[in-house]
Parts: C-alpha cells; structure tokens; sequence
C-alpha cells in the first residue's frame, strides 16, 4: 500500500511539534508586584504559548505548570501592566481520514494591554465547527466590580519556523 503525503499535511504534522518543542526552551517569569494584572486561562488547551515580545508576537515561551489551564486548582498568571501582551492558543484534534494525525481545530494569537490592579479571565472553548472566546476584567482597586466583557483583539498570524521569530502581521 502506497500512502502519499502532500506539503501540506507534511506541515500540519511538523508545526505542532516544533511550537511544543520551542516553548519547552523557556518559561514566563511573572512579575512579582501587588498590583500587576492578572490573566487565568480556562478551557482545553493544547498549547498555550505566551509572548515576551507581545507587539509583535516574537520569544514565545511557556507558562509555569502552576498558571497553566491543565493544572487542576492553576492560578492566574501575573503579567506585566501597561503594555501589549501577546499569547497564541491552540486546540489540536485527531484526524485520520485526511491523513493528518494532527491538526489545528480552532485557536489564535489574541492580544491585549493589562491595567494595573485588574484581573483577567480568558476562556477558551472548542465548539463544534468554531471556537468560543470569551474575555473577561475586573478592577481589583473598586469593591463593588464584577467581571465584564473587555476588549481583546485577535491577530492576524505569519509563518514562522520557531517561536523565537515574529509571528504577528498586524
């Protein structure tokens, strides 16, 4: 039996792998202050991938085991305020009738500029032909303030060979 494996397949097989492998390189090392943002990821993920650089989406590292959505009781993840931060989010499922053994079902680069004293919550959600996101701030400063919708934009990605390089376009 002959099996043929075209280019693109070849790429849905090797990209994960190298994403995975590159993050293993470093890990994210939070902030230390009281008043620094927060972001607590919740759903499936397959990959998590934070951005030093989240301007253009460039250094990619992971997160430490104690923030990470798959850690039961995981914590929020301090982050630096004021400034873009980045973080790419995948949901990789199986697939043998196309030939691929893995391959992206839904995810994205997302970016945001954390307040101080704010709290995040970032919820992912693979749905049945899509993705639900669903981004959520709380100002720890005011009493009285409950989660609400806040603004997150999701970012247009390029190809990049390792997690070290730019992978956002806008």
């Amino acid at each position: 039996m002959e099996v043929e494996v075209s280019m693109s397949k070849m790429l849905a097989l090797i990209v994960p792998v190298l994403l995975v492998g590159c993050a293993a390189v470093g890990v994210y090392d939070p902030p230390e202050e009281s008043d620094s943002p927060t972001v607590r990821f919740e759903g499936k993920y397959s990959l998590l991938l934070f951005y030093r650089n989240g301007e253009d989406c460039s250094d990619g590292v992971g997160i430490a085991e104690r923030y990470a959505p798959w850690t039961p009781n995981h914590r929020p993840l301090p982050i630096e305020p004021d400034i873009v931060t980045s973080f790419q989010i995948r949901q990789y499922g199986v697939d043998f009738g196309s030939g691929n053994i893995a391959s992206v079902t839904c995810g994205g680069i997302f970016s945001f500029s954390p307040k101080r004293d704010t709290d995040y919550v970032f919820s992912f959600e693979e749905l049945e032909q899509s993705c639900s996101v669903v981004f959520l701030e709380r100002n720890r400063a005011d009493e009285g303030s409950t989660f609400a919708v806040a603004p997150i934009r999701k970012r247009e990605e390029k190809f990049a060979m390792t997690t070290r390089g730019a992978v956002c376009k806008n």
